[in-house]
C-alpha cells in the first residue's frame, strides 16, 4: 500500500479499466469510452475521458517538494480494482440527475458533512500554529449555520466557543456534528463568511444576524454579503479574503495561511470559485467543495480530472469524503482517477496540501484513512432508476 513520498511515477499508472466502467462522451468532451455504455453525456458534464478507456492516472507532475508530507504514490492496479468495486460505475452513469456510487458514499446520509479528521487535527496539539499567524477559516455560502461556530471552536481551541451550544439554537433536518475533543493551547483565530444570493427568492445572509447574538466579535467571526455577479469578477474574491485575514497587533497578516476553505454553492459554482481563487491555492491547507452538475451560467467548465491535476500543481491532493455511515471513509482521487469520475454527480470532495509542513500530520492521517477504507467491504451501488 502506498503511503510514502515518491519522486517518480510508478509503473502501475497504466492500469486498465474494465469496459463496463465507461460511458460514451460527446466529442467536445475530448474523449470516448466503450460502446456498450450506449449513452452520451450532456455538454454541461464537461467530462474529459481518455480515448483508450484506461484509468486516468497521470504521471506525477515535476514539482520540487517544498516540505510537508510530499506526494503520495499513485494507486496500484490492485488498489484501482478495489476502488472500482467500492465506488462502481454502471450503464446509467451519464444520467446526471440520479445518484452515482460516489453520491451514495458521500452524500446520502441523515448526518451533515463532517470533515472529522481535519476537525480533530486542528483542535489538537498535533497542529502547531506558527507564532506569526492565526488560524483562518473561510466559508463560502454557509449551508449549515453551525459551521462557522464549529470552525472557530476547532481553530481557536477556546472552550468558551462551544459549537454544541449553537447547534441547540437552530432547527436542523440533519443530526448535529459530532463534538470534537480539544487539546493543547488556545490559538488566535478568525472565521470569515462570504454569502451571496444563488437564486431569486433565496436570500443571502443566513448567518448575518447570528454573530452578535452569541457575543462574537468581528475579529472572531466576520461576514460579507456580495452581489452574485461580483463573486467571480476579477480579483474581488481573492482580494477580499486577503483583506479579511486575521490581524496581529492591529496589522493584517496578508501572508496568513488559509487553514480551511469551504465552498458550498450549487450548480457547478465550485468550478468558478476554485479558479477565481487560484492565486491563493498554494496558501490553502484544506479545501472542501461540493462536486455537482455544471451550469451554463459559469465561465469555467473544467472536467474533474483537469481540476484535480490543476490543484495538484499547488500541492492539493483530493479525496471523495465519505459520510458517517461509511465511517468517514476517504477514496483518493488524485493519482487514482477513474474515467467515470468526470460525470459530475453530487458528492463531497476534500483536498489537503501535501507540500506544507504544518499539515503533514493531517496528510498522513488522511492517506492512512484511505488505505484503511480500501480494506473495508464497502460497495456503494447506485440505485437503478
Amino acid at each position: 500500500m502506498s503511503q510514502h513520498l515518491i519522486k517518480a511515477a510508478r509503473k502501475e499508472t497504466g492500469a486498465s479499466v474494465p469496459k463496463e466502467a465507461g460511458a460514451s462522451v460527446p466529442k467536445e468532451a475530448g474523449a470516448s469510452v466503450p460502446k456498450e455504455a450506449g449513452a452520451s453525456v450532456p455538454k454541461e458534464a464537461g467530462a474529459s475521458v481518455p480515448k483508450d478507456a484506461k484509468a486516468s492516472i497521470q504521471a506525477e507532475a515535476p514539482i520540487e517538494p517544498r516540505g510537508g508530507f510530499g506526494y503520495p504514490n499513485e494507486c496500484t492496479s490492485a488498489e484501482l480494482e478495489v476502488l472500482k468495486r467500492q465506488l462502481p460505475t454502471d450503464h446509467w452513469i451519464q444520467r446526471l440527475w440520479r445518484d452515482a456510487s460516489f453520491t451514495v458514499a458521500t452524500k446520502r446520509s441523515e448526518y451533515p458533512y463532517n470533515p472529522i479528521l481535519m476537525r480533530q487535527f486542528y483542535a489538537s496539539d498535533r497542529f502547531n500554529l506558527d507564532k506569526d499567524h492565526a488560524f483562518y477559516g473561510v466559508l463560502l455560502n454557509v449551508r449549515d449555520t453551525v459551521m462557522p461556530f464549529d470552525t472557530l471552536a476547532i481553530g481557536s481551541r477556546d472552550t468558551k466557543v462551544d459549537s454544541t451550544q449553537f447547534s441547540k439554537e437552530f432547527d436542523h433536518d440533519l443530526k448535529p456534528l459530532e463534538p470534537i475533543e480539544m487539546s493543547g493551547a488556545s490559538n488566535p483565530a478568525r472565521v470569515f463568511v462570504i454569502e451571496w444570493d444563488e437564486s431569486p427568492g433565496k436570500p443571502a445572509g443566513s448567518f448575518q444576524n447570528l454573530q452578535p447574538s452569541f457575543g462574537m466579535s468581528e475579529d472572531q467571526l466576520s461576514l460579507v454579503i456580495l452581489e452574485k455577479e461580483k463573486v467571480f469578477q476579477g480579483d474581488v474574491l481573492p482580494n477580499l479574503i486577503r483583506e479579511k485575514m486575521p490581524k496581529r497587533n492591529g496589522m493584517s497578516l496578508h501572508t496568513n495561511p488559509i487553514h480551511y476553505l469551504d465552498i458550498a454553492c450549487s450548480l457547478g459554482c465550485y468550478n468558478d470559485v476554485l479558479y477565481t481563487l487560484r492565486p491563493l491555492w498554494k496558501d490553502i491547507r484544506y479545501i472542501h467543495f461540493e462536486y455537482n452538475k455544471n451550469s451554463y451560467e459559469f465561465k469555467h467548465r473544467e472536467s474533474l480530472s483537469n481540476i484535480i491535476e490543476d490543484l495538484k500543481t499547488a500541492g492539493l491532493i483530493c479525496y471523495f469524503a465519505g459520510k458517517k455511515e461509511s465511517d468517514y471513509g476517504l477514496w483518493r482521487i488524485t493519482g487514482c482517477f477513474l474515467d467515470y469520475y468526470n460525470y459530475p454527480h453530487w458528492s463531497e470532495i476534500a483536498c489537503v496540501n501535501v507540500l506544507q509542513d504544518d499539515v503533514k500530520t493531517l496528510v498522513s492521517e488522511m492517506e492512512n484513512k484511505f488505505q484503511e477504507t480500501l480494506k473495508k467491504e464497502h460497495e456503494f451501488v447506485p440505485p437503478y432508476y
